[in-house]
């Protein structure tokens, strides 16, 4: 299991996926939705709960898949954008469920929305922290540098070059995503202290020593 807690974004548009991190960056952290203007909310962390993932190990996602759980880190941080969060935060582990589990949709409903303080997901690689998740407890940015290749959307550069100026200026660690292992090598970088920092100019990746 990852040490760091890790927060993605999902779309097909890497521009806009770019300037929602520099949004966040400005106004200084990660935000629930009531906090961002919404009143109702889709998903397992409703309003008040912003939703990260740990990476488990490999072994782990073959299994939970099999018993039909979904991965928060397929569907959000392999091969996104994510933010890389320091483990110092108070994350809760919701209680994992699958409709697939239950008789019918009205038994899977009244059982995960009876009780708003109780928390769940059908990602057994998620977890909920309540409230915002400030930017001092960010430690890096990942970013797809193989998906930004491929996709060569012109417009992203500008928006990508903000983005890596604010990381170099918050002493950020940058990290490519594109590689399903990415987390494991990361931090067993940190660990030995020596990690490296991916830097993107251009739509190309340059390994900064």
């Amino acid at each position: 299991m990852s040490k760091y807690y890790y927060y993605g974004f999902r779309g097909t548009n890497l521009t806009k996926i770019c300037s929602q991190l520099l949004e966040i960056i400005s106004s200084e952290a990660i935000k629930p939705k009531r906090s961002l203007g919404f009143t109702v909310a889709n998903g397992y962390n409703g309003l008040d709960y912003v939703s990260i993932c740990q990476k488990k190990t490999d072994g782990e996602y073959q299994r939970r898949i099999q018993e039909g759980y979904l991965s928060a880190y397929s569907w959000y941080i392999h091969n996104h954008f994510c933010f890389i969060i320091s483990e110092n935060v108070k994350a809760i582990t919701p209680e994992l469920v699958s409709v697939f589990h239950f008789q019918s949709i009205q038994d899977f409903v009244q059982h995960c929305f009876h009780d708003l303080d109780e928390r769940y997901s059908d990602m057994f690689d998620e977890y909920q922290v309540k409230g915002e998740i400030p930017l001092s407890k960010i430690v890096g940015i990942g970013i797809p540098t193989t998906e930004i290749e491929t996709r060569q959307e012109e417009e992203i550069q500008d928006s990508l070059m903000q983005l890596l100026n604010a990381a170099q200026e918050k002493e950020w660690d940058v990290v490519d995503t594109s590689d399903f292992h990415f987390v494991d090598q990361y931090e067993s970088l940190k660990e030995t202290g020596k990690e490296k920092v991916y830097q993107i100019s251009r739509g190309k990746r340059n390994l900064d020593e």
